[in-house]
């Protein structure tokens, strides 16, 4: 989930991630051989031959350290936006990207960062969203030394990319990761603004997990 060094580009394995969600998403639970599946299954999008195609696409670009432009990361996330189930697309996407990225499975490394002192990991986590952040909208403003520790976002390209702001769930979920991996299981993710609702900036603030933030 590394970000790219141009606005324009993004990494690819960030929309490889998004379609293996689509995919995933529309993968009956079930083999279903009765008439009704057979009619359904045009109309699952994540089963398309085209997304298999982009999909090794994308893994190809990857694996040759190349970059996806911007705009056909937003267009993929336009067409997922219009889904009654996106929402649900979009985190998966952004959990998946943020464990390939953040997440430590070592036992011993996980413990010594959670003792580390206050100071040194709310330092990391910060660092850590904004790199989630740069990674879906290279070249975004932050704003990531507020108390409690917050991001605010001028022109989130993928807030108006989605409908009502449902693709900065992407991020969001992102951010869930990061939170878990820096923090204690006592606070959780909030996106308190959002540009896509119609706010001037996007702000995701760190509440207690209980949800009071006094």
């Amino acid at each position: 989930m590394n970000s790219s060094k141009s606005a324009d580009k993004v990494h690819p394995g960030i929309a490889l991630a998004l379609l293996r969600s689509l995919r995933d998403q529309d993968t009956p639970e079930e083999s279903l051989e009765d008439e009704t599946f057979v009619d359904s299954l045009p109309r699952r999008l994540g089963l398309n031959d085209v997304v298999n195609v982009q999909m090794r696409r994308y893994a190809d670009l990857r694996d040759r350290g190349q970059s996806l432009a911007l705009s056909e990361f937003l267009d993929l996330v336009r067409l997922i936006s219009r889904r009654p189930d996106a929402r649900a697309i979009f985190g998966t996407a952004g959990r998946v990207l943020a464990v390939e990225r953040f997440a430590d499975s070592g036992v011993l490394r996980r413990a010594a960062r959670r003792l580390s002192t206050e100071k040194a990991r709310r330092r990391k986590l910060v660092r850590s969203m904004s790199s989630a952040a740069r990674a879906l909208s290279p070249g975004v403003r932050l704003e990531a030394d507020r108390e409690p520790p917050a991001l605010m976002l001028e022109d989130f390209a993928l807030a108006p990319a989605g409908v009502h702001g449902n693709a900065c769930e992407i991020l969001t979920a992102a951010l869930d990761v990061c939170v878990s991996e820096m923090w204690y299981a006592d606070l959780s993710v909030q996106h308190a603004q959002c540009q896509g609702r119609g706010d001037t900036h996007c702000v995701w603030s760190l509440i207690p997990a209980d949800g009071n933030a006094g």
